[in-house]
């Protein structure tokens, strides 16, 4: 079925210009919806023959079969992934694209990306070159676990067309099911990557290919106009869909139905079935698995080598495609036509010792770049990366989906004078230092932070997930309620100040845009403020770090003088100045801004160690140095709250 190969041109055309240049077609990903379908019904359709006529599927053939058809050319990209990656990028990258090609040489990359999505300290980093072995990832999965699946269950459904339908079907209402569950409480990229998530579209392929012989019985215009709609759909979807709708999830019903109904409807004799049967078409269709494999790498490098630079992008897609075809010539096609290798064991001990080649390149690579004249930069930049305090191994900072709070009880435990850090990854920033000041000046310390959860009373939106920051609210609401039966008598706030595009509109839920998000968070801070003086507590307001430009981990790595302007660096969303001068005596406030700055420039590093982790986090070691300031700001506190004991005392 030549149809077969113009579908996969279709798919990976749609990809390629997506990749190229999402404004061009905003929703070509679902180019991978379309390959998964595919996948699922020639699969599925293989097994289920190889049962039909022998009883038993041969797993150890099956899978050698997999093997010797998808590992070469896959291996001989991670191999170029890690050599120009070594050879191109910073060497401080190479750290973090060498366990994506791990997870990808071991397919389980579409988990490794899933967590990399949510990881709230990778989530500016740079797509990695190896991207998009997420869904090759499902793909080989649902390869491995398949033919075992229908090995085990072949005494239950004794090989009933209607049982295996009625099974297939089941599982795939079921991972559509997950899916939309998934999008609600986990968000898009734990959806988008999950294999149960997907699953369902490769079953609904598997369901085509079972019944396809029984299409057949349809007219031939009938099937045709199937053919067309589904046609049709797909591109409107190409053009409809766009990166800000939460995918899967609901949406991924119409490309996924749009994909079966070509799939269906294209064997019948139509002007379709002729453009996809074409010769071009088919050529494209043969090589699509190539191109999808070489084409992403050279996109991601060249762009981040040369950003914004056509010139750049247009050498990457000429050397993608020649890459693509040769490959395919000389190392795809004639691996896969060889029988060289017939023992499927052969074949699967082959396949895992070539996964050990590329860690083992992988490795000897990363030892080389350690020792290099780079390594030592290299070494720096990733241990301030990784540079947290106790608040993080003691799991006292809490991650997007927690709301228990720990108890997190820090310096002088049975103290008179207790002291709360509320806030988010900002406020967790100053734990030791803080942590330091109360136990010289004998004060408890109850440590209340969460992941990109700010103190103020604002309703949040989760841009990495896609999805209401519901957990966000309820620790907030927890912590408040804990803080106003506590009666401390010292509240310290911090917060990033640069949420633009997470803040909702509190009544509607609309996400706002920049100048509505800087009136919101104004009101948001003066609310909780506002409730957290009823407590009786000081407060104590400090001023958010300066941020740093998304490059200064490539200005650091090639030892320049990495920083920012003070006046940007410190741009971030307003405080309201009349509250804190209408609470001048029960609001103070706390700026290290001038240890960070001087007065024109802010920069990276502090007398030769650098003291960011990402663009706009301090390292806990810089942070620690700051202990003083907190240490004084607790004695006046101490002094002045016992400076007034006597009065009160008078007047009960």
């Amino acid at each position: 079925r030549p149809e077969i190969q113009g579908l996969r041109a279709l798919a990976i055309l749609a990809v390629i210009i997506y990749h190229s240049s999402n404004a061009w077609l905003p929703g070509g990903f679902i180019g991978v919806d379309l390959f998964f379908v595919i996948s699922g019904a020639l699969i599925v359709r293989t097994l289920i023959d190889e049962i039909l006529a022998t009883h038993r599927i041969d797993i150890l053939g099956f899978w050698g079969r997999r093997a010797k058809r998808l590992i070469p050319n896959a291996a001989l990209v991670l191999i170029f992934v890690l050599l120009s990656s070594a050879l191109l990028l910073p060497s401080y990258r190479y750290r973090t694209i060498y366990p994506d090609v791990i997870s990808a040489a071991g397919f389980w990359s579409n988990y490794h990306f899933a967590n990399n999505a949510f990881d709230y300290f990778r989530a500016n980093d740079l797509p990695s070159p190896v991207l998009h072995f997420w869904s090759l990832s499902i793909e080989e999965q649902f390869y491995i676990a398949l033919p075992i699946v229908l090995s085990a269950a072949t005494p239950l459904l004794r090989w009933s067309r209607r049982r295996l339908t009625l099974t297939l079907a089941l599982i795939c209402v079921s991972s559509f099911a997950f899916g939309l569950y998934a999008i609600e409480k986990h968000g898009s990229p734990f959806a988008f990557f999950h294999t149960e998530t997907r699953i369902w579209q490769l079953v609904l392929g598997g369901l085509i290919g079972v019944h396809f012989s029984h299409f057949g019985k349809v007219s031939e215009r009938l099937r045709s106009a199937i053919g067309y709609a589904g046609a049709l759909a797909f591109l409107l979807c190409c053009f409809l869909l766009n990166d800000d709708v939460s995918y899967p999830g609901i949406w991924s019903i119409l490309p996924t139905t749009a994909a079966a109904l070509i799939l269906i409807g294209s064997a019948s004799p139509s002007y379709l079935k002729s453009f996809l049967s074409n010769k071009r078409m088919v050529e494209i269709g043969d090589r699509s698995y190539s191109l999808y494999l070489w084409h992403w790498p050279l996109l991601a490098i060249a762009t981040e080598c040369w950003p914004d630079s056509w010139v750049a992008k247009t050498t990457a897609i000429a050397a993608f495609t020649i890459l693509a075809v040769v490959a395919y010539k000389f190392v795809e096609e004639p691996i896969h036509r060889s029988e060289s290798m017939p023992l499927p064991a052969l074949r699967l001990i082959t396949a895992v010792a070539t996964l050990a080649l590329i860690i083992s390149l992988g490795n000897l690579i990363d030892v080389t770049l350690r020792i290099s004249p780079s390594g030592a930069r290299t070494t720096s930049i990733a241990a301030a990366q990784n540079d947290f305090g106790q608040n993080y191994t003691d799991h006292c900072h809490l991650d997007f989906d927690s709301t228990t709070q720990p108890p997190c009880v820090y310096g002088e435990s049975g103290a008179s004078q207790t002291v709360v850090l509320f806030g988010d990854s900002h406020a967790a920033q100053w734990f030791a230092p803080l942590v330091k000041a109360a136990t010289q000046a004998k004060w408890k310390v109850l440590v209340r932070t969460k992941t990109s959860c700010p103190s103020a009373d604002a309703s949040m939106w989760y841009p990495p997930g896609k999805i209401p920051y519901a957990a966000c609210s309820k620790w907030r609401a927890a912590v408040t309620e804990e803080i106003s039966q506590l009666r401390p008598d010292l509240i310290i706030l911090a917060n990033y100040s640069h949420y633009y595009g997470w803040l909702r509109d509190p009544n509607t839920g609309e996400v706002l845009d920049r100048p509505a998000a800087r009136k919101e968070w104004v009101r948001a801070t003066d609310v909780m403020m506002t409730t957290l003086l009823k407590t009786g507590s000081h407060l104590l307001l400090i001023r958010d770090n300066p941020k740093m430009l998304p490059s200064y981990v490539d200005c650091l790595q090639s030892y320049g003088l990495c920083g920012r302007n003070r006046h940007d660096a410190l741009n971030g969303m307003p405080v309201d100045e009349k509250m804190l001068t209408s609470h001048q005596h029960e609001i103070s406030t706390l700026d290290f801004s001038n240890q960070v700055c001087d007065e024109n420039f802010c920069s990276a590093e502090n007398s030769g160690s650098i003291i960011y982790q990402d663009t706009h986090h301090l390292t806990a070691t810089f942070t620690a140095s700051m202990w003083r300031q907190f240490l004084s700001k607790l004695s006046d506190l101490k002094q002045a709250r016992a400076d007034t004991e006597p009065t009160n005392a008078g007047i009960r």
